[in-house]
């Protein structure tokens, strides 16, 4: 008597039994066809690839096939959009996110999901701009202001361009000395100074030219050369300047300085105490 096998059912028939090929073959042969078909369109399968402009156009080689992948002759660009046999797609990647540039490169192998006109894209992916930059600025002592700039990494952009302004700390002026436009920015454990002071008379050796605040004072005391100038016919000297720990910041010289330079110039950087 004929039985079935265990897990598609498939008829099997005995020696002793009479077969009829419409009955017992042909069912068989309808099952074995059915999850063949299944087991294709669930197994990855290729699917040719090509590019006219921003458009990325796929064509299953198995029509039905859900999961297939591509050998991508050209590299992805923000801004680009997908085609799957024709009809246009949603693309983006398992988390949901939409693609950034160079998610993929010529010659990349790259596997894909199609459920209706939303297709996922299995892809590497870089950070953009946006995030690499929102990151350093988490790690930063001052906050950092973002102008309005595109991040999405189509184009090259400069600091200027980002409109990125580090926290700027005041400072005390020496006796007799003020003006002129000195700036201190501290970030992530590093400060840039510009010190540009102007005394009412000439720079002096062991003139105290300022003090710097608490949050912007060296881990080691230092020398630096600065410029001393005369404001009004713009003649230049140079000597130094010795950072202490205390935040002082003293001009250091061998003799006095010449007669009307008044005017100190200090461009420098050092690590944060």
């Amino acid at each position: 008597m004929a039985t079935t096998t265990s897990n598609f059912g498939l008829n099997i028939v005995e020696g002793s039994d009479i077969v009829n090929p419409l009955i017992y073959d042909n069912p068989n042969y309808n099952k074995i066809d059915a999850q063949m078909f299944k087991n294709q369109n669930s197994a990855l399968q290729k699917a040719n690839y090509s590019k006219a402009g921003t458009v990325h156009q796929i064509v299953r080689i198995v029509p039905t096939a859900n999961a297939f992948y591509f050998i991508a002759s050209s590299n992805f660009k923000v801004g680009d959009t997908f085609t799957v046999d024709g009809g246009a797609v949603t693309a983006t990647l398992p988390n949901g996110e939409g693609l950034q540039n160079n998610a993929f490169v010529i010659n990349a192998n790259v596997i894909c999901v199609l459920n209706g006109s939303a297709l996922t894209v299995f892809a590497s992916q870089n950070l953009p701009d946006s995030m690499i930059f929102a990151e350093t600025a988490g790690k930063l002592k001052t906050p950092v202001n973002i102008g309005n700039a595109s991040f999405d990494g189509s184009t090259s952009i400069t600091l200027n361009e980002m409109g990125v302004k580090f926290g700027v700390v005041a400072i005390t002026p020496g006796t007799s000395y003020g003006g002129y436009g000195s700036r201190i920015s501290v970030s992530n454990n590093y400060v840039d100074a510009i010190i540009n002071l102007t005394k009412s008379s000439n720079v002096a050796n062991n003139d105290l030219i300022c003090t710097l605040p608490a949050n912007a004072r060296p881990q080691f005391s230092f020398d630096c050369v600065c410029t001393l100038r005369n404001p009004l016919v713009g003649n230049i000297d140079c000597g130094l300047a010795k950072f202490n720990i205390d935040g002082t910041v003293v001009y250091s010289a061998p003799t006095a300085s010449t007669s009307g330079l008044t005017q100190v110039i200090i461009k420098c950087g050092y690590p944060l105490a």
